[in-house]
């Protein structure tokens, strides 16, 4: 049966992986994920898991990945997944990737030693970028040695050439720019011509950085946009989840949204101390080679250092600008659209951003406390109750066979 047929083509895969047959062990992973597509017992998402580990064993880094991204497709909720994914980046050279997927490991599963050693390795890898690199680094993780792998020099993928940078710290200090004084207008023509002007800078400065993050085609970043709004088909989703995964992304369609918005503080709030954080950090890059560096970079380190602490507070903003959209459905000022379509990025934000799961948790126990108190009537607390599993059945789908 097919069935067996894929049980068995598991075990010997399992077999050959843990006896250094890795091509073989590829082979046999591709057929039980075939076969396990009719009725086999294992989940989809471990055989994707384990392949990726094959792959990596090989060196092939690009298969490995590629497997890692369907993992998560599959089920966000699997740390191995993430785990895949930081082996493969790490082995493409993609160090800030790919301790970005080792520290999402982490958030899911702290106990993860693994996990932990990757990361403090990495970390040291691009803090060695600027200078000599630490004697930490040039040692491979056991991982790393067990794959034969021997890291490359670091080149993250995130820096950019200079004048690249030079123009996205342009853009990053003339959106800020143009906020405050949005912030500070008193004429309403004048606010919705700088909130407007906010948002298109913003927007250019997001995109420049996704696209030198990841450098998709033309068609690929079409297609991401319309994956966020919901309306991409299957063969259009395939081979974008990298880049549709990615908070720069996540961001970039945020301030699309922003376009048709009435303009307002709140809505700038998810972006706009983010933005001026990555300008300090986009300065700290530019002046590194400087001999007065230290003396412009030392006033910005603080702002750098909270940047952890800036992206919870935009996820948790990025609720309450959904919730004050929901209850402006019952004002002249709705916008039913831009409410679907920003619930639509939630939605994407809550399956692969750990800041946002932490601000939809916290958000939910609020709620829990003040609808389903004893002193709550039974009709409040039962219409809760079935809001949010209807909420949660959205934002969690049942991942593939």
């Amino acid at each position: 049966s097919h069935s067996s047929m894929a049980d068995q083509a598991k075990k010997e895969a399992d077999e050959a992986f843990k006896e250094g047959k890795n091509e073989e062990a590829v082979k046999l992973y591709t057929t039980a994920i075939e076969q396990n597509a009719a009725n086999g017992t294992s989940p989809k998402h471990v055989l994707l898991s384990n392949r990726s580990a094959a792959y990596a064993k090989l060196k092939k880094w690009d298969k490995a990945l590629e497997d890692a991204q369907s993992c998560i497709e599959c089920n966000a909720g699997f740390p191995k997944a993430f785990s895949r994914k930081g082996a493969a980046l790490k082995g493409k050279g993609d160090y800030t990737r790919a301790a970005e997927a080792y520290r999402r490991v982490v958030t899911m599963d702290p106990d993860n030693s693994v996990a932990k050693a990757e990361l403090a390795e990495l970390d040291a890898l691009l803090k060695g970028t600027s200078g000599a690199r630490p004697a930490a680094a040039s040692r491979p993780s056991a991982s790393s040695a067990a794959a034969g792998f021997r890291p490359p020099p670091p080149t993250p993928q995130t820096a950019g050439p200079k004048w690249l940078q030079g123009m996205l710290l342009v853009l990053q200090i003339a959106a800020v720019g143009h906020a405050i004084g949005f912030v500070a207008s008193s004429a309403t023509y004048q606010g919705k011509f700088l909130f407007g002007r906010t948002a298109l800078l913003a927007a250019f400065a997001f995109f420049i950085e996704m696209m030198y993050r990841h450098r998709p085609s033309t068609k690929a970043v079409f297609n991401v946009y319309k994956a966020m709004r919901g309306t991409a088909t299957q063969s259009e989703v395939k081979g974008i989840a990298d880049v549709a995964m990615d908070e720069t992304t996540h961001r970039l369609f945020y301030t699309t949204l922003l376009f048709s918005a009435s303009p307002g503080i709140l809505m700038l709030v998810p972006i706009m101390p983010l933005m001026l954080a990555n300008a300090a950090t986009n300065v700290k890059r530019l002046s590194a080679s400087l001999p007065f560096a230290a003396v412009v970079v030392r006033p910005l380190e603080k702002l750098i250092a909270m940047e952890p602490r800036i992206k919870a507070i935009a996820a948790q903003s990025e609720l309450v600008v959904f919730v004050s959209m929901v209850l402006a459905l019952f004002t002249p000022h709705r916008n039913f659209l831009t409410l679907i379509l920003l619930g639509q990025l939630l939605r994407v934000r809550f399956l692969v951003a750990p800041d946002s799961q932490t601000a939809w948790s916290n958000l939910a126990a609020r709620a829990d406390a003040l609808f389903l108190n004893p002193r709550s009537p039974g009709v409040v607390q039962s219409a809760y109750t079935r809001v949010k599993t209807m909420l949660v059945n959205f934002g969690t789908p049942t991942p593939p066979a």
